[in-house]
């Protein structure tokens, strides 16, 4: 029936039964007289109200975007975890296979995933918010790890989760799929993931959130690493039944987790935490008189106005009692300074191609230093700051370069074409577990430190620092990572570090190499990058802060003037004989870059900032289907769906075997090894002895 052009007369035309089968199936109601029912029909047409799908359609929609998620980006079937029975790890087994998964693994999941206001919601909590807390009430049960394959770039993770609402409802089931650790590269991109509640389709909620930041909680903190046993804190596995005992409302402890602080009701006891809160409640800092004063708000700002007013006229409390704007001054917009790769195509245009006029066009004043400085605070997030950093020596580099130099002043057939390959960013390179570490902990280590300088310096301060250009030799820079000042010790910087090889341990000589009776080694590129920094941003002291979430440790390193002035004679020349020859005329084809070995991955955490974004640039993981919102009210009912089958998906094709594949006569087969079902026309089988085992080629190659 033709519905496209209709009127209130069109539908008192049909029959009571025509308009009944109409509004029941976009979800009306059919009760009424028929004058009732053509005026409720012509409404529901008026506003173009949707078909509801049948509960039939509803399930093979949700099988099939249950399906979809079995399927990895590189087009690998994975089995449904709810189907696999053998081969899972418990914590105790399994903790040190799991994969090197952190906080920006995470939020790159959650942007990828989901409608907008669900993204937004949770990365507005995801430190202090609901799915976090989900972790640290141990609500989010024991995990369970499945390597899968040998040769799968996937691992599984399953675990029971607690419902909030209700302790005593059923557990949601929860698992994710997530890249394993390799070792040319960590893992820890997550696939895709499942959870058995309303929203869990999504792939997103805070079930399936919570398991991701127990993992991350359990990397971060060490818990992974193969000494496990030698961490000072023990890693607990939750217990598999939720209770929880009614107590006094007066006796509860009310904390809140955070996502960078220990959680203090689990780090004192009962009655130091109780009398720390009594402490708290009962203390003020003002006498009787002063209490007074301040009951009367609008008296006490007036007062304090007038004796201030006269010292800062244009603080903000002072334009507030005036009701008056600050006055903005004009600043001159500075042009920055142009990069080397862009000096050097400019170079390429022209007729005279010399070193001369390639400094010409690279020198700064101090205005544009500054310029540069503040633009590029961001580091390893700003684009302008990767793209300064190429073909310039950077201090996380001195120790490299110095090297390379003596090398090459003893021996003219050294090469530093790996060197310079590196300088020049022709290739970022992949980042490695240490460096993923050190980058995810370092703004957790930055507020750690300046919150312990603050309780033992006078006035401390501290502000982010971008790339800083020598000015007499623009075409060497540092990123500090903090810059600081005190009244107690004037201006400084402090350099952060969180090596991986120590995560699960406080820092302490016995087990950092590089630091011998409370200084460090001379010899080792930590001390050639802060006295680089130092050199560069002319300060007198540097902080070496090395982070771990079980301790910190920090070392003083004053600056050396002699030990600068070696090293920088020591830049230039490379700078001269190595660098400018490559910008002039690239020696370096596609031929020689692609053989080129990388050289060893250095521990040194500073040099994994330009690699942040390489991490960040996950794929991204298609998004579940949703039906869209029509705005009715009946459509907002809540609906039953039927209950959750097992699949068991092709490994080859993608489609399902069987519903219950129990047997042979479905003409579909299991892998003993990795337990995926195949098509027999897939995999080339007619048939097969049902006693015999049988394995997939995958499973074959491995063996």
């Amino acid at each position: 029936m033709d519905v496209a052009h209709m009127t209130l007369e069109s539908f008192r035309l049909w029959t009571p039964h025509s308009l009944k089968v109409f509004l029941s199936k976009r979800g009306k109601s059919t009760d009424g007289t028929f004058e009732e029912l053509s005026a409720r029909a012509f409404c529901a047409w008026e506003e173009n109200t949707p078909v509801q799908s049948s509960a039939e359609d509803s399930e093979a929609r949700l099988l099939d975007e249950y399906r979809a998620k079995l399927r990895l980006l590189n087009g690998e079937i994975i089995p449904d975890p709810f189907t696999l029975e053998d081969g899972w790890l418990g914590e105790t087994t399994g903790l040190p296979s799991w994969p090197s998964l952190y906080i920006m693994d995470i939020a790159t999941f959650l942007n990828c995933r989901g409608p907008s206001d669900i993204v937004h919601r949770v990365m507005n909590e995801y430190k202090e918010g609901k799915a976090y807390r989900y972790f640290s009430c141990d609500w989010v049960k024991e995990i369970l790890y499945h390597p899968f394959r040998a040769r799968s770039e996937a691992c599984l993770l399953k675990a029971k989760v607690t419902p909030s609402q209700s302790v005593n409802n059923k557990e949601y089931d929860v698992w994710v799929a997530i890249k394993k650790d390799t070792k040319s590269e960590p893992g820890g991109q997550i696939f895709s993931g499942y959870c058995t509640c309303t929203a869990g389709m999504l792939g997103c909620c805070n079930h399936i959130t919570g398991l991701l930041f127990r993992v991350e909680h359990a990397v971060k903190t060490g818990a992974t690493s193969a000494s496990c046993t030698s961490k000072p804190c023990e890693w607990n596995i939750p217990s598999s039944k939720t209770t929880i005992k009614p107590i006094k409302v007066s006796d509860a402890e009310w904390t809140k987790s955070h996502y960078s602080k220990k959680n203090k009701a689990c780090t004192a006891s009962e009655d130091s935490s109780r009398q720390t809160r009594i402490s708290k409640n009962s203390f003020t800092p003002m006498t009787k008189q002063q209490s007074e004063e301040l009951s009367n708000g609008d008296t006490f700002r007036k007062d304090l106005h007038e004796k201030i007013v006269m010292d800062i006229p244009d603080s903000c409390f002072s334009l507030i009692m005036e009701k008056r704007r600050m006055k903005i001054k004009e600043v001159d917009n500075c042009v920055l300074p142009i990069s080397v790769i862009a000096a050097q195509a400019e170079l390429q245009s022209e007729e005279i191609q010399n070193a001369e006029t390639l400094l010409k066009k690279i020198q700064v004043n101090e205005d544009q230093v500054l310029q540069l400085k503040n633009a590029t605070k961001d580091q390893a997030h700003s684009e302008l700051w990767k793209e300064h950093r190429k073909a310039r020596l950077t201090a996380s580099n001195f120790k490299r370069i110095c090297t390379r130099v003596v090398t090459l002043r003893k021996d003219q057939t050294a090469s530093s074409a790996a060197l310079v390959h590196s300088l020049m960013g022709y290739k970022e390179v992949r980042p490695t577990k240490a460096m993923k570490h050190g980058t995810t902990l370092e703004p957790v280590a930055k507020k750690a430190y300046v919150q312990e300088m603050k309780k033992i310096h006078k006035n401390f301060k501290a502000a982010e620092s971008g790339l800083t250009l020598y000015t007499s030799k623009p075409f060497i820079g540092a990123s500090a990572d903090l810059e600081v000042k005190c009244d107690c010790c004037d201006e400084g910087l402090c350099e952060i570090k969180c090596p991986e090889t120590i995560k699960n341990a406080k820092p302490c000589e016995e087990n950092l190499t590089y630091i011998s009776n409370g200084t460090l080694n001379e010899n080792h590129q930590y001390f050639f990058q802060v006295q680089g920094q130092m050199g560069i941003l002319d300060k007198k002291y540097c902080d070496l802060y090395i982070f771990t979430f079980h301790g910190n440790m920090k070392i003083r390193i004053k600056f050396d003037k002699k030990f600068w002035e070696i090293m920088i004679e020591k830049l230039c020349w490379f700078w001269d004989n190595c660098i400018i020859p490559e910008i002039l005329k690239p020696m370096l084809d596609d031929d020689e870059i692609d053989n080129i070995e990388s050289e060893e991955q250095e521990e040194c955490d500073s040099s994994a900032k330009n690699l942040l974004a390489d991490v960040n640039n996950n794929a991204m993981v298609p998004r579940s289907k949703t039906d869209q919102h029509t705005g009715n009210k009946n459509s907002r009912r809540k609906i039953k769906l039927p209950k959750r089958q097992n699949v068991y998906p092709c490994g080859k094709c993608g489609l399902v075997c069987a519903e219950q594949p129990k047997n042979y006569n479905e003409e579909s087969i299991n892998c003993d090894s990795c337990k995926v079902w195949y098509h027999f026309v897939c995999v080339g089988l007619k048939e097969v002895d049902q006693g015999s085992e049988w394995m997939c080629d995958s499973c074959k190659s491995e063996d």
